[in-house]
C-alpha cells in the first residue's frame, strides 16, 4: 500500500446548527445519505456529529484531489465506534481504480469545532 491522498478540515459547528436551522430537510439530504441523518438526530445534540462527517466529506474530496457529491459518500460507525467512509457509487476519474483505495478516518469535535481528518491508500498491483 502507498499514500494515494491526505486530507484534512475542521468546521464549525455552529455553522452547521444554522444551515439545519434555516434549510431544515433540504439541507441535510443534500449533503447527507438517509443512514447518516438517522445517526446523527438519534443525538441529544446532533449539530457536533452532523459537523464531524461533513468535515470527514470535505476531507475526503481533499484527499481525492477531486470533487464527488457528499451523498455518494457514507460516513458511519462500526459498533466500536469507529468511523469508516463507504463510496456509495463510483468515483470519478481520479487517476486510479476507487476499488484499489482504502481510506482511513478520524474524526474528533468539542465545543465549537469538529475536525476530521482522512488518509488514502492505494493497493500496489503487479511488480515495483
Amino acid at each position: 500500500m502507498v499514500v494515494f491522498g491526505i486530507g484534512v478540515d475542521i468546521v464549525e459547528i455552529d455553522r452547521i446548527r444554522k444551515a439545519v436551522e434555516r434549510w431544515d430537510e433540504r439541507f441535510l439530504q443534500r449533503l447527507f445519505t438517509g443512514k447518516e441523518i438517522a445517526h446523527c438526530l438519534e443525538k441529544r445534540d446532533p449539530a457536533p456529529s452532523l459537523a464531524a462527517r461533513f468535515a470527514a466529506k470535505e476531507a475526503l474530496v481533499k484527499a481525492l484531489g477531486r470533487h464527488i457529491p457528499f451523498t455518494d459518500i457514507e460516513i458511519l460507525n462500526e459498533p466500536s465506534g469507529k468511523p469508516v467512509i463507504s463510496f456509495r457509487a463510483v468515483l470519478p476519474d481520479v487517476g486510479v481504480d476507487h476499488r484499489s483505495l482504502t481510506a482511513h478516518l478520524t474524526m474528533s469535535h468539542e465545543r465549537q469545532h469538529a475536525v476530521a481528518t482522512v488518509l488514502l491508500e492505494r493497493k500496489i498491483t503487479g511488480k515495483v
